[in-house]
C-alpha cells in the first residue's frame, strides 16, 4: 500500500470520525457533570476566576461554590472558556473542544499503532475502530475532560516507552553514551515530562502510569532473569526509585500523595 493510498484512507477515516462526533452535537441538553463544567467555564470567561456561574441569575453563585471542583481540569475548561469570546455558551459550542480532541485521538492512534506494529494497515484499522467506537464517540461528544485526557495520556505513555526502550540513532555523543550505557533515550525525557504535567492537569488518572510502568518493569525483570541477565538494570533500579519516592512523598507531603492514591482505598463507603 503506497503513501497516497494510506493518506486517502486515513483522511476518509478522519472524515467519518469527524461526522460521528459533530453530527447534531448540540441537540441534547447537558447532563450530569456537564452542568458543573459549563458553569465553571463560563464563570472563568466572565470573571477570570474558576467559580460557579448561575445562568438563572446571570452572576456567580456565591452561596453554592464548588472551588475544588470548579478548578479541576482547568487546562481543558480554559479551551472551552476561550470559545465564548466568539460563540455563545450552547451545548454545541462547549462540546466542540471534546469533539476536536476526539479527531486528534484518531490521528494519534494511527501513528502509535503503526509505531508498535510497524504496519500501516494495523494503524489504519486502529484509527477506524476508534473512529466508530461507541465509547469513544460518547466521551468525544460530552463536555468533559476525558476526550483530551485520552489523547494526551496516549502520547505521554508512548513517549515514556520510547524513553525507556527506543535506541538513540542521532549523532550527539553524550546522548549516545547514555543510550548505550543505560539503555535510555533521553531525547524523549523532556517531552514526556511536559506531556505528563499536561496530562495530570487534565485528570489525576495520569498517576496510573506508575502502575503501568511497574507491571511492565516486573515483566522485563522476569524475562531478564530467564535469559540470565544481571538483575541490577534500569527496570529494577527504576522500581526501587519509585518505591523510595512514594515513601518519601507519604512522609513529607502525605496529603498531596493521598489525592492520587485515594482510588486504592477500595473499602471506603462513598
Amino acid at each position: 500500500m503506497n503513501k497516497k493510498n494510506i493518506f486517502l484512507i486515513l483522511f476518509l477515516i478522519i472524515l467519518l470520525g469527524t461526522f460521528l462526533r459533530f453530527y447534531k452535537l448540540g441537540e441534547t441538553s447537558f447532563v450530569a457533570d456537564e452542568f458543573l463544567d459549563i458553569n465553571s467555564s463560563y464563570a472563568y470567561f466572565k470573571t477570570g476566576v474558576w467559580q460557579n456561574w448561575d445562568f438563572n441569575f446571570g452572576k456567580v453563585n456565591e452561596e453554592n461554590a464548588f472551588a475544588p471542583r470548579d478548578e479541576r481540569a482547568w487546562i481543558y475548561k480554559w479551551q472551552v472558556a476561550s470559545l465564548f469570546k466568539f460563540l455563545p455558551p450552547t451545548e454545541a459550542t462547549t462540546r466542540t473542544i471534546s469533539a476536536l480532541w476526539g479527531i486528534i485521538s484518531i490521528i494519534l492512534i494511527y501513528f502509535v499503532a503503526n509505531y508498535f506494529t510497524k504496519k500501516k494497515e494495523i494503524g489504519l484499522i486502529s484509527a477506524f475502530l476508534f473512529a466508530i467506537s461507541v465509547s469513544g464517540i460518547t466521551f468525544d461528544r460530552r463536555l468533559r475532560m476525558y476526550a483530551m485526557f485520552f489523547a494526551v495520556f496516549l502520547v505521554f505513555s508512548w513517549f515514556v516507552f520510547r524513553f525507556l526502550e527506543e535506541k538513540y540513532t542521532g549523532k550527539n555523543k553524550t546522548i549516545k553514551l547514555i543510550s548505550e550505557k543505560f539503555g535510555l533515550n533521553v531525547v524523549y525525557l523532556i517531552p514526556a515530562i511536559i506531556l505528563g504535567i499536561i496530562s495530570i492537569l487534565t485528570h489525576q488518572l495520569t498517576a496510573n502510569i506508575v502502575f503501568i510502568f511497574i507491571i511492565y518493569a516486573v515483566i522485563q525483570i522476569i524475562i531478564g532473569i530467564r535469559n540470565k541477565n544481571p538483575f541490577l538494570n534500569k527496570y529494577s533500579v527504576s522500581i526501587l526509585a519509585v518505591i523510595i519516592a512514594f515513601i518519601g512523598g507519604m512522609i513529607t507531603v502525605p496529603k498531596q500523595v493521598g489525592e492520587y492514591t485515594a482510588g486504592l482505598q477500595f473499602f471506603n463507603n462513598h
